[in-house]
């Protein structure tokens, strides 16, 4: 009897695309169960290829509770129960969002960004000047449904651009502030908030902790 050889996921980092096109797969939701079940606010500086993307992928379907996507797979269980009280999820690159460009640009990038977010819930979102108040808005509104998943992807990709743009650099620090201050408010409003990176949040960004 021959054994099925599966294809090396390469350059995969949506969880669905792996599962649905049958690519080799490496169980460990398991450890992404035990770190939903165990803590809320959770920073993971890690590598580049080292499956960040892919983690924040997993987690998304983890808490929309598709569970034909984890079939066989060790949270399997854990996904069945979830999908009968599906959690807000608001994700964000930050790698393809212009946050390292001028205020404004900035701005209108990631407001457009959450726009987009309240459009797939329903979620009608009174007009504001900053971005950070679209997300503290669109957060206050999920809340009401379940407790909110936020989940930050390549949080540094701004720092690594304009390693060397001082001016760029400063404006990029008040670009975070919102994220830092948003880890106090989780009481109530967070079932999980992950910042994922590639550099040390503390080095990088110890000014706005």
């Amino acid at each position: 009897m021959t054994r099925e050889i599966k294809a090396l996921p390469i350059g995969i980092s949506i969880f669905s695309n792996n599962r649905e096109r049958n690519y080799l797969y490496i169980d460990k939701t398991h450890i992404l169960q035990n770190l939903i079940m165990q803590g809320e606010c959770y920073f993971l500086a890690r590598p580049r290829r080292f499956g960040k993307s892919l983690t924040i992928s997993t987690l998304e379907a983890m808490f929309a509770g598709k569970s034909d996507l984890f079939r066989d797979l060790k949270a399997e269980p854990w996904v069945q129960k979830q999908s009968q009280n599906p959690a807000p999820v608001i994700t964000l690159d930050l790698s393809g969002i212009r946050i390292y460009h001028s205020a404004d640009e900035r701005n209108t990038s990631l407001s457009k960004e959450l726009l987009d977010i309240a459009h797939e819930y329903d979620i009608n979102l009174e007009e504001e000047k900053y971005a950070s108040d679209y997300l503290i808005q669109l957060l206050a509104k999920l809340s009401k449904i379940n407790q909110v998943v936020l989940l930050i992807d390549e949080y540094d990709a701004p720092i690594i651009n304009n390693l060397h743009e001082k001016i760029k650099q400063n404006r990029i620090e008040k670009s975070y502030v919102i994220f830092i201050v948003l880890l106090n408010q989780k009481e109530n409003i967070y079932v999980l908030y992950l910042l994922l990176g590639y550099l040390n949040l503390q080095k990088q960004v110890y000014f706005l902790l």
